[in-house]
């Protein structure tokens, strides 16, 4: 299994990506501004990441993480 703990800077390609905490998935929770290097995109393919994507305010997308698993809205997944 395998951890995905990232920060902006590491979505930037800033800070290197570490992969080995243990966990294989993981949820953003995130505006639809979220992004990230072509190169660290391609790292998490490499690992498999799985990933929930919870969208909050007005966003109805986020490209970079749809291709990761499943996105859904916060008012759709909250009482």
């Amino acid at each position: 299994m395998t951890c995905y703990a990232f920060s902006l800077q590491t979505l930037r390609g800033a800070q290197p990506f570490r992969a080995d905490c243990g966990f294989d998935k993981t949820i953003v929770i995130t505006d639809g501004y979220a992004s990230m290097s072509r190169e660290f995109k391609q790292q998490l393919k490499k690992h498999g990441l799985v990933a929930l994507t919870i969208l909050f305010d007005d966003a109805q997308t986020c490209e970079d993480f749809a291709v990761f698993g499943e996105v859904v809205l916060l008012g759709d997944v909250t009482q």
